[in-house]
């Protein structure tokens, strides 16, 4: 067996049971929990050499485009495509999990990543869920404060901003939709193929 499959074998052993008593489905290194208005990404994304691994946690709102553009469809978006996203970290740094090619390497790190879930990562996602989510409640004023309102969760401030105003475009919610606008603009740098929706939100 290939050094990637006894990985995955590790996985499906010892983590796939944690995420799937959470609610999530899936298989390999990837798995969702699907909700009405969201969903939610757990992945394995190993280093380049194969020597380490890190988890990498995606929400997408379903009423939106993903970071591609495209609308999502729940079963088969990956995180990279989340427009909110954020690595597992206990710390706050980058976090990886480190193992050689033996199984009780791969098992102590795959422990030791499935702990540290159970420790801040269901908390992350929890705070997703239901009518207060960060996603429902932030403001413009806090996200350009680079207060933690999202808990780590977004990428450059633009794509959250032009991902905020349109949720609360679709949410019905225009003078918040306004002011994302707003700040999407002041921060749009180089993606000025926006602008034109940009400026059609705040008329």
């Amino acid at each position: 067996m290939s050094e990637a499959r006894r990985l995955n074998a590790v996985i499906a052993a010892y983590l796939a049971p944690l995420l799937r008593a959470d609610g999530f489905k899936g298989s390999g290194r990837r798995f969702r929990r699907i909700f009405p208005d969201h969903v939610e990404i757990f992945s394995v994304q190993g280093s380049r050499y194969g020597t380490a691994f890190a988890i990498n946690l995606g929400i997408q709102p379903l009423s939106i485009p993903d970071a591609s553009e495209n609308m999502p469809i729940a079963r088969t978006i990956t995180e990279d495509k989340c427009e909110f996203r954020r690595r597992l970290s206990e710390s706050g740094t980058d976090q990886w999990w480190p193992y050689d090619a033996s199984e009780d390497s791969m098992r102590i790190a795959v422990l030791a990543a499935a702990a540290v879930y159970s420790r801040v990562g269901q908390r992350m996602f929890e705070q997703f869920a239901g009518t207060d989510s960060p996603l429902h409640t932030i403001t413009a004023e806090a996200l350009e404060s680079s207060s933690d309102g999202l808990h780590g969760f977004g990428s450059t401030r633009f794509r959250t901003a032009l991902a905020l105003s349109r949720l609360r475009y679709v949410q019905n919610r225009p003078s918040e939709a306004k002011c994302f606008a707003q700040l999407a603009l002041k921060h749009i740098g180089g993606a000025a193929g926006y602008r034109r929706e940009l400026e059609i939100a705040l008329a």
